[in-house]
């Protein structure tokens, strides 16, 4: 099913469909979380009872949903780096979206069973699937913010977009290109400093 999934993540991705996809994907698993357990504010539904077919099935749409949320993540990351400057199809670009994606990975796979074993001996497994629904519907609500100042500032997240397309648009110097021009100025402030000569007191 994963599998299946992340091929068909990958057409919508191919169509620009990226953002769209990881919406999709964080405000759907916020919605699978409660089923979980399932959540205890579902009460009024279950009255306590719990279900192994249904957890089952919960978490079998997170697994699948959680393709929107890592295929187009690349991506998006990518998408970034070029309008900003770095250069497109570059070893260089790829490797640095790939560590910014692969380092959060590693820490969210650390981090994650250690807070989360936690908060099951605190809570109890119904309020942690709770409390990570609530966590998944702020990152859908963080998503969508930023893609709304985006917009709103007329600044670009792809090639694709219109300001970019337009002739107006100049991107960025690259982060590289900023701290290689800053480290000159920086180098040729020293030297000019060093080679002052001392003034001569009138004797």
């Amino acid at each position: 099913m994963y599998m299946i999934a992340c091929l068909i993540t990958a057409k919508f991705v191919n169509k620009n469909f990226v953002y769209s996809c990881m919406l999709v994907a964080w405000l759907f698993n916020s919605f699978c979380y409660l089923f979980l357990a399932p959540s205890p504010v579902l009460d009024f539904i279950f009255h306590g009872h719990k279900y192994f077919p249904m957890t089952f099935a919960a978490l079998l749409l997170v697994n699948v949903v959680d393709t929107g949320q890592l295929i187009p993540l690349f991506q998006a990351v990518l998408n970034i780096l070029i309008v900003n400057g770095y250069p497109s199809d570059n070893a260089s670009t790829y490797g640095i979206a790939t560590a910014l994606i692969s380092s959060s990975l590693s820490l969210g796979g650390v981090m994650g069973p250690t807070v989360s074993g936690a908060m099951v001996d605190l809570f109890g497994f119904p309020w942690t699937t709770t409390i990570t629904s609530v966590l998944s519907l702020a990152g859908f609500l963080m998503l969508s913010s930023f893609l709304v100042i985006m917009k709103s500032t007329n600044t670009p997240l792809s090639t694709e977009d219109d300001c970019v397309k337009g002739a107006s648009y100049t991107p960025p110097p690259s982060l590289s290109s900023r701290l290689s021009l800053y480290f000159r100025r920086s180098t040729n402030s020293y030297f000019k400093v060093s080679n002052v000569q001392p003034s001569q007191s009138p004797g």
